[in-house]
Parts: structure tokens; C-alpha cells; sequence
């Protein structure tokens, strides 16, 4: 076994370089995948992810293999290979690439410039020069495998995600708040333009991140409490509204009390209004002597205008 790929491995530089073009990249890809898959299969990974290691590292180093064997052959030079019977099969190659390119990348118009200029500022001179040095066959090989290293990344975006930001205590725009002391309350008061039905309404309040400690928030809604809020979707709190405390009404005024002192439990707040009735003015907070408008940025110390994230919905969860 250890000869059979001392074999394949050397196959690529026992022959001249013109004709590595192809057979010498092929054994080169050939090995790597047999070494790819076993390592794969040897570390306790199914079959498919041998087969994928096949195609990935195969492909991967027949691509490089035969780029750096026609760029070789195009440095060193040397008798051009027989004739293929068109002396512009490596540019036609080119043009599909290039065919490929554009129906990958037509709703992306950014990316599409971007990889038809590169491609086109490599492809064109890799070939003429691998033509004019190693002859067309090699020129067609190399524009191949050239083709598909650009091809094959072309919808493959390794940027890191964005990390998902609701809140920052240095924005203008939203920041969080919280309950410096047992006696803090927020309050927000929602002024309608008709009267609620009878449907059944939940209030939902946006978290400032994940929290998994024990205080929770309990919601009084015009003086009587209506229950504490409970966890529901991703950063989200909600507590259903008795139907006998929302129907006709057209103002609701909350006010959110901790049931024991948490810091690190925070809402969120922000500059826009979001579309209420009340606008900024919506939003208050009473520090155990006095009642503030707006809210109070919870890392910084500082009084913010705006108003906290409170939405009223329609209850699924009954």
C-alpha cells in the first residue's frame, strides 16, 4: 500500500511538464482524495463524509496541481503540445466560465462585477501566456481548472455573521434599563384611537439579552395586576390581558415592578416611538421619589428620552 501511493504521489514528476497537463494534476487529485477519505473514515465519520471529502480535496488539489503545472510549464517553456483541431478551445472556456458566472450572479449585480473583472484580469493572461509557452492544450487544461476554482466558491460567503445587537448603552438610538432598587416601577401608557374589542390581547416586553436568573417582572395594567411576564419568543416577555381590563378601553396605562432586585434583569428601550399615540411622552419611571419622564440608561446612569419596546398582540398562547 505504502508503495502503490509513493507511486501516485510521484507520478506528477516523473514525466515532462508539458504533459503533466493532464495526467499528472489528475493523479495528484486522485491521491488526495484517496488520503481525504481515508483519514475521514479512520476518524469515525460516515460514508458520506468520506464522499465529500472525495469531491472537495480531489477537486481542490487537481485545480491547484494543474494551475501550478501550466504556470511551470508556461515559465520553463518548451515544444507546445499536438493540436487540439481549434486553436481557441482554452478562450471558449473562458467564455462559458464566464456564461456561468453571469446566470450565478444575476440577481447579485455587486458580486457579479467584481468576479467578472477578476476572472477576466487572471483568466486572459494565464491563458495567452500558457498558450504561447506550453501550446493550446495545456492553455485549455489550465483554463479549466481555473474556471473551476472561481466557479466553485462563486455563492459561498465566509464573512462572520453580524452579531445580533438589540441594545448598546452607547447608542442614541435604543440602550437598556432596568430597576436600580426595589422601589424603582416603569411605566408606559398606550393611547388607542378606538376602543379594543373583546379579542384576547397579550402585552409583550423586549428583553436586553438573555437573562436565567430568578427575579421576574410583575405587570399592573390601570392600577389592578394582571399577572408576570413569562418568557415567549427570543428575547421576548409576555403576560396575557384579562379581556375584562382591555375591551372598550382606549387607554392602558403598565407599569412593570421587579419582584426582587436583579441588575443584570433589563428591558429594552429606544429614541423612536414606534408609531404610539403618546409618542416619547408615553414612557416614565418612578426612582422610589418622584416620577422622571423618558427612561434611565442602565449602564450609563444617564436619563434617556424615549420610550421602552412594549407591543400589544393578539394572544396565541391561550
Amino acid at each position: 500500500m505504502a508503495k502503490l501511493y509513493t507511486t501516485i504521489w510521484l507520478a506528477p514528476f516523473r514525466v515532462s511538464v508539458t504533459r503533466l497537463l493532464p495526467r499528472g494534476p489528475i493523479a495528484v487529485g486522485a491521491a488526495m482524495a484517496l488520503a481525504a477519505a481515508q483519514i475521514r473514515l479512520l476518524s469515525g465519520s460516515d460514508l458520506l463524509a468520506a464522499l465529500d471529502a472525495v469531491v472537495r480535496w480531489g477537486v481542490g488539489a487537481w485545480v491547484v496541481a494543474t494551475l501550478v503545472a501550466a504556470s511551470w510549464s508556461a515559465i520553463r517553456g518548451g515544444p507546445p503540445s499536438r493540436p487540439t483541431g481549434d486553436t481557441r478551445l482554452a478562450m471558449r472556456v473562458l467564455l462559458i466560465t464566464c456564461v456561468l458566472l453571469i446566470a450565478a450572479l444575476l440577481r447579485a449585480p455587486h458580486r457579479l462585477v467584481v468576479n467578472l473583472l477578476g476572472f477576466a484580469l487572471l483568466g486572459a493572461p494565464l491563458v495567452w501566456l500558457v498558450r504561447r509557452r506550453a501550446g493550446e492544450r495545456a492553455a485549455a487544461w489550465a483554463a479549466i481548472a481555473f474556471g473551476v476554482l472561481v466557479f466553485t466558491p462563486t455563492h459561498l460567503d465566509v464573512r462572520a455573521a453580524p452579531q445580533r445587537a438589540e441594545f448598546d448603552a452607547e447608542s442614541g438610538f435604543r440602550w437598556a434599563v432596568g430597576w436600580p432598587d426595589g422601589e424603582w416601577v416603569l411605566s408606559h401608557q398606550m393611547v388607542l384611537a378606538r376602543p379594543l374589542g373583546n379579542a384576547a390581547l397579550s402585552l409583550y416586553v423586549q428583553r436586553a439579552g438573555f437573562y436565567s436568573g430568578a427575579a421576574a417582572v410583575e405587570v399592573t395594567l390601570n392600577g389592578e395586576r394582571v399577572g408576570t411576564l413569562q418568557n415567549r419568543e427570543q428575547d421576548w416577555l409576555a403576560v396575557a390581558l384579562p379581556v375584562r381590563l382591555t375591551a372598550g378601553q382606549t387607554a392602558l396605562l403598565f407599569e412593570l415592578r421587579e419582584d426582587r432586585l436583579d441588575p443584570l434583569l433589563r428591558l429594552v428601550a429606544q429614541r423612536w416611538s414606534g408609531g404610539a399615540t403618546a409618542g416619547a411622552a408615553a414612557s416614565r419611571y418612578f426612582d422610589g421619589t418622584s416620577w422622571h419622564g423618558g427612561t434611565l440608561n442602565a449602564a450609563t446612569g444617564r436619563p434617556e428620552g424615549g420610550m421602552y419596546v412594549l407591543q400589544l398582540r393578539g394572544d396565541l398562547w391561550r
